[in-house]
C-alpha cells in the first residue's frame, strides 16, 4: 500500500470526530460472542484481557461485564477519553495510548487478546510480533468483526449501495476486513479458527443517520458533502422503513464473527 493511503487509513485521524456517534450508534455484539471467547480462547472472570483498538469500549464493556480484568489499548485520543468517562469505575479497567505494534504492556502480560472491528487497521506482521511479546504462553487472540450482510433484504442491498456512492474510500476499507491472506501471515501455523453469530440492529430515522455518521468513510457533521448525505439517508428510510415496537425502523443484519489462534512470533 502506498505511503500516502495509508495515512488515509491511519485509524488516529479517521474517527477523532465521530465519537458520540460511535458511542450511539454502532451495533453491540451478542452473548454467543462471549461465550465463544470462553469457549475457544480460555476467557474466564479474573484473566487479564487486552481488547487492541479498543474504540470507545462497546466490547470492552461486555468484558468487564463478564468478569474479566480489561486493558484497553486505543491510539486515537477522543475515542480513548470516551471509553476511561463511561468505564472508568469499573474494577480491573484501564486505558492506553498504544497500539497493536506497539503496545505499552509487559511480556506476558495478557491471557487473551482481542481486536473488535480493528484488525484490518492493524500493520499485520509487526502486530503479530507484538502480540506474540504480550500474550503469555499459549495464550489466543480472537479478532472480532460485526460484518455487515449485503443482500438478503431491499434495505440491505441499498444500503450497501449508499455506501459505495456516499463513502469516500468505503471499498479500500471494507475489502481489508477478514482478508484470509492477512489472517494466514498474523496466526501461526497452527492456523486459525472461526465462528459466526447471527446479530440485528434495528434504527429509527435519526439512528440510520447517526450509523453511517459513525462510519470513517462517510462524511461527518460539518463537511459540505454531509447535507446531501442526510437528505439521501432520510429519502432511504423513508422507503424502507417497518413497524417496530418503538416505532418505524429499519434493520441492519450482522454476522459477528470470531477469528482465533495463536499470533506469529
Amino acid at each position: 500500500m502506498a505511503q500516502s493511503e495509508t495515512a488515509a487509513l491511519d485509524p488516529t485521524a479517521r474517527f477523532g470526530t465521530r465519537v458520540a456517534d460511535y458511542i450511539r450508534f454502532r451495533p453491540r455484539y451478542p452473548a454467543a460472542l462471549i461465550e465463544g471467547l470462553a469457549t475457544h480462547c480460555g476467557l474466564a472472570p479474573g484473566r487479564m484481557v487486552v481488547d487492541l483498538g479498543a474504540g470507545t469500549g462497546i466490547l470492552t464493556e461486555d468484558l468487564l461485564e463478564f468478569g474479566a480484568r480489561v486493558q484497553a489499548v486505543e491510539p486515537n485520543g477522543p475515542m480513548r477519553e470516551a471509553s476511561v468517562a463511561l468505564l472508568g469505575a469499573h474494577e480491573g479497567f484501564s486505558a492506553h495510548d498504544g497500539r497493536a505494534e506497539s503496545m505499552p504492556l509487559a511480556e506476558g502480560a495478557a491471557d487473551l487478546l482481542v481486536a473488535a472491528q480493528a484488525f484490518h487497521w492493524f500493520e499485520v506482521e509487526a502486530a503479530a510480533r507484538e502480540c506474540a511479546r504480550v500474550l503469555r504462553a499459549e495464550g489466543y487472540v480472537g479478532l472480532i468483526w460485526n460484518t455487515r450482510r449485503l443482500e438478503g433484504t431491499p434495505f440491505l442491498v441499498d444500503y450497501e449501495a449508499f455506501a459505495r456512492t456516499h463513502g469516500r474510500d468505503y471499498a479500500q476499507v471494507s475489502e481489508r476486513y477478514a482478508d484470509p491472506a492477512a489472517l494466514d501471515r498474523f496466526f501461526d501455523d497452527r492456523g486459525w479458527s472461526r465462528a459466526s453469530h447471527p446479530n440485528a440492529q434495528a434504527l429509527d430515522r435519526e439512528g440510520l443517520l447517526g450509523r453511517l455518521a459513525s462510519c470513517s468513510y462517510m462524511p461527518s457533521l460539518g463537511d459540505p458533502d454531509y447535507p446531501s448525505m442526510r437528505e439521501a439517508a432520510y429519502a432511504m428510510f423513508d422507503a424502507h422503513a417497518e413497524a417496530g415496537p418503538e416505532g418505524p425502523c429499519v434493520r441492519l443484519i450482522y454476522d459477528t464473527e470470531l477469528y482465533w489462534g495463536r499470533p506469529r512470533a
